[in-house]
């Protein structure tokens, strides 16, 4: 299995039907015109999470072109969303992979599955006031300018992808994924990494933290991209198995609701998800990297309050043909944890 290098952002945007699973198999890289709009003007909005990009040379383009329009409908209703809605951190994200090519709603009874923070909100209107930001602000022609930026984001990541190629591991521990997995590049997003999904594809929003503006080969960029390549497998047995999984693992997730909570990880399903994948990446990392790694990797999760990572990796990997056969080792850990 490759990864293919979408070099162009006008890719991803396509409101084409989703693809076989087996088609659906290929990974993607690119960059997003819907996550560059809903970043944009998240940005413009003041809001923390999307200021902490580092001020590149893209950053500062996109200060300059956009600051005019900090007074647009499109901007006020975003401000007016997270104040009544919560409508922050991953959630622009969400409806940026709910919009279709024309920033019209796609599939947004999903959406409201997908989170409850949509409860409510008026996603046609909003949708209406980002295609008439898109259309105002020239959005297209502003990405244009900067499709070869775009190009070497996607380069780089990839680079890194292929050298480290987890695919068949990953399918080797779980099965092959029923999903597509897409890493999508975002500067403004900075020091955060969002995820989203939608019934087909899950979706990694990654920032880019760096005075340059690029990412670089690292071991903390590889266990990122593994970490939210995991999610594809994880998650969904997690969710199938979610009234067997919650009785053991609320009373967890109580012990550390709080830093969780700071986190934005403040639901005991979402700290299962992470805490599942982070033991994952542990086992990866012990097979391919070695213990000093691994154990590394052990301690950055204990500073973080996530609790028995060490304990449920070999339960996540083994003991059974896929996943939904090792839940009841999995219950029982989180029991005794």
């Amino acid at each position: 299995m490759r990864w293919i290098l979408v070099a162009s952002f006008a890719v991803a945007c396509s409101s084409k039907a989703p693809p076989p699973v087996a088609a659906a198999r290929a990974r993607n890289v690119h960059v997003d015109r819907r996550v560059e709009l809903l970043a944009i003007i998240m940005r413009l909005t003041g809001t923390p999470e999307y200021q902490r990009a580092q001020h590149t040379d893209y950053v500062n383009a996109v200060d300059a072109h956009f600051a005019k329009f900090r007074s647009h409908p499109a901007v006020q209703m975003a401000v007016q969303l997270r104040r009544e809605h919560g409508i922050g951190y991953d959630a622009p994200i969400e409806l940026a992979t709910h919009l279709d090519a024309q920033l019209a709603p796609l599939n947004p009874d999903e959406l409201l599955v997908l989170d409850k923070r949509w409860i409510g909100v008026d996603v046609t209107a909003y949708a209406k006031v980002l295609a008439d930001f898109a259309r105002d602000s020239d959005l297209d022609g502003f990405l244009a300018e900067h499709e070869r930026y775009f190009a070497d984001l996607e380069s780089q990541l990839g680079e890194v992808l292929e050298k480290e190629n987890p695919i068949p591991w990953l399918d080797a521990t779980f099965g092959p994924a029923e999903v597509s997995f897409e890493i999508i590049p975002c500067p403004l997003a900075g020091t955060w990494n969002f995820a989203t999904h939608t019934t087909k594809t899950f979706y990694q929003v990654l920032g880019v933290d760096s005075q340059d503006g690029n990412y670089h080969p690292s071991d903390m960029l590889t266990e990122l991209i593994v970490h939210e390549m995991t999610h594809s497998y994880v998650n969904p047995a997690f969710q199938k198995f979610w009234p067997e999984l919650e009785p053991a693992v609320t009373p967890l997730f109580e012990r550390v609701r709080e830093p969780m909570t700071k986190e934005a990880y403040g639901d005991p399903a979402i700290f299962l998800n992470e805490t599942g994948v982070r033991a994952v990446v542990v086992a990866y990392l012990r097979e391919k990297h070695g213990d000093a790694v691994a154990n590394a990797s052990v301690e950055d999760q204990k500073r973080r309050s996530f609790i028995g990572i060490a304990e449920l990796a070999p339960v996540m990997t083994t003991g059974g043909p896929s996943l939904e056969a090792r839940i009841p080792a999995i219950v029982a850990t989180l029991e005794k944890l």
